[in-house]
């Protein structure tokens, strides 16, 4: 009989077709109801009237801010804040009064109800005060958290609390903290909530050992995934010239974005610490952690590579300089990536990262090699490009050759074993070196000719020549040199052979476009080249025979 009055008390304002303007003394109704069940439930646990309480109320505030929305009656939100807040103070103990009361432990669902009802309460604040004053979000974050935290601090006076709901409430103490100077500063998403609510049910999961909270982080993560990914595409969706400007990294939807990324990285450390080896079955922690990684490094990528897009197009003209400068974030994230392979032991990992930054490499010498020499003939055709913004690339460059050595690094541990190709590990990195040396030169002989109005054709037919034997013939000797100091076998073994394939390009190649006085030159040098490789070979066997 309790039951169905209290069910009748709240379905009455839907038979009554109460007005919407007179907000007031709805609120004033349900909050009689619900001190009235309040008052119940102390004496006598009823899940009933505690379902009753938490739907209706919601309910019908959920109802009155759709209304509200739809009809653009803004007049009584004052009004609706306060009896928000009311509410939320008064469902807070018809959810737990009994349980703590009688000192009995809460059940998952009962936990749940009670995070619930804080994101109920926040989103619900947060609409209002969007239109009372949205400068007041940072004030109503930091309520919230002093709200949690008077609940925590009568909890601890109270003598066999469930640990479980004291755990509950310091985590939302936590993510509500957190979330003040993000709020304060930049605005709210409710993706900052979620992604902090996703680390905070999983925190508790392991200190209360719930397995209905793991489920829930585990969606929580699916839903933070796909939320912040739509996000980005809106956000990608606005680059323009003409976009609004906006604070570079101090914005709502790039904080946005870095939170769902830190929290998936925190639900990965957290999962470490643990001794399981099955998450849930049957997915193991290995699997879970490589997943959410997955997540975690592809949101943090695009998050940072849509922020740096969208600002650097509406200040660079030139869309080819663009290119460069992504390219620079592109290839450093990509490299940052590549050092923790030098030091992991998974063979696999070591393997399939090797693969993808070798990748990386290949890619950009059949890719961004073109946008660079794009870039070139624009400047010399006084296109939108600067010189400084052409010399850029270098930057790319510079990480190539820093993602080939790591490379190395990474597959001479993983090539330790095999006697044939750990022999050959260097190799790949000096002649990437080598090679982009040689396109440098192209830029520069290219550059300091083409004002002269020659045929960019014509000055690379020549540079490609002699000027070309010189570089590699200079770049064998000094190799040659580091591998005698170092005494590294393999560089002096690609010194020979580049060495060879310059004499032989000289002989077969350049020779017969020189005329006398460039082939005594040319002979000379590569004749002085060639004495010096010797005398340090020989300086080296020297050392040898000393040592023995």
């Amino acid at each position: 009989m309790a039951m169905l009055s209290v069910l009748a008390a709240y379905t009455a304002p839907f038979l009554i077709n109460y007005n919407q303007s007179q907000i007031e003394y709805l609120f004033i109704y349900i909050l009689v109801l619900d001190v009235g069940v309040l008052a119940v439930v102390f004496f006598k646990r009823n899940v009933f009237l505690n379902l009753l309480s938490f739907i209706f109320t919601g309910l019908y505030f959920l109802i009155w801010i759709y209304n509200a929305e739809k009809y653009y009656d803004y007049s009584n939100y004052g009004i609706a804040f306060f009896y928000l807040t009311i509410f939320y103070i008064i469902l807070f103990p018809i959810n737990t009064i009994s349980k703590i009361r009688h000192s009995k432990a809460f059940i998952p669902f009962e936990l749940s109800s009670i995070i619930v009802l804080n994101t109920l309460y926040y989103t619900a604040g947060s609409i209002l005060l969007d239109v009372l004053n949205p400068d007041y979000k940072g004030l109503f974050t930091a309520l919230v958290t002093i709200l949690n935290l008077f609940f925590l601090f009568i909890l601890l006076n109270v003598k066999r609390t469930d640990k479980g709901l004291i755990f509950l409430l310091i985590g939302l103490s936590m993510v509500f903290l957190s979330l003040i100077v993000p709020v304060e500063f930049v605005g709210k998403t409710i993706t900052i909530i979620w992604s902090l609510q996703m680390v905070l049910l999983l925190w508790v999961s392991q200190k209360i050992d719930i397995k209905m909270f793991r489920i829930f982080s585990a969606v929580w993560i699916l839903v933070v995934t796909g939320n912040t990914i739509f996000e980005l595409y809106q956000t990608y969706s606005m680059i323009s010239p003409q976009a609004e400007l906006r604070n570079m990294f101090v914005n709502i939807d790039f904080v946005s974005g870095l939170m769902s990324s830190i929290g998936l990285l925190i639900c990965i450390y957290l999962v470490s610490t643990e001794e399981k080896i099955y998450y849930l079955k049957p997915v193991k922690i290995s699997l879970y952690q490589a997943m959410v990684g997955v997540f975690a490094i592809s949101i943090l990528y695009m998050n940072i590579y849509i922020e740096i897009d969208y600002n650097i197009t509406i200040f660079i003209e030139s869309e080819l300089s663009r290119q460069i400068l992504l390219g620079i974030y592109n290839f450093s994230f990509i490299f940052l990536l590549s050092i923790p392979l030098i030091v992991i032991n998974s063979r696999p990992a070591k393997l399939i990262g090797g693969i993808l930054i070798s990748l990386s490499i290949v890619f950009f010498f059949f890719h961004y090699t073109l946008i660079i020499i794009q870039s070139r003939d624009e400047f010399l055709a006084g296109g939108g490009i600067t010189l400084a913004q052409f010399w850029y690339h270098l930057f790319i460059s510079g990480i190539i050759v820093a993602m080939a050595f790591s490379t190395y690094l990474n597959y001479n541990k993983l090539l330790q074993g095999h006697k044939f190709w750990s022999r050959y590990t260097l190799w790949p990195f000096i002649i990437i070196i080598l090679t982009i040396l040689s396109l440098e030169l192209d830029h520069f002989w290219i550059l300091s000719r083409g004002e002269n109005n020659i045929a960019t054709a014509d000055i690379l037919e020549k540079v490609h020549r002699m000027p070309y034997t010189i570089l590699w013939s200079g770049f064998a000797a000094l190799i040659t040199l580091v591998g005698t100091l170092v005494h590294s076998h393999q560089l002096r073994q690609v010194s020979l052979f580049i060495i060879f394939v310059a004499l032989l390009k000289l002989f077969i190649l350049d020779i017969q476009y020189m005329d006398i006085a460039n082939r005594t030159i040319s002979f000379i040098g590569m004749g002085g080249i060639l004495l010096f490789i010797a005398f340090v070979y020989q300086f080296n066997i020297s050392k040898i025979n000393k040592d023995d």
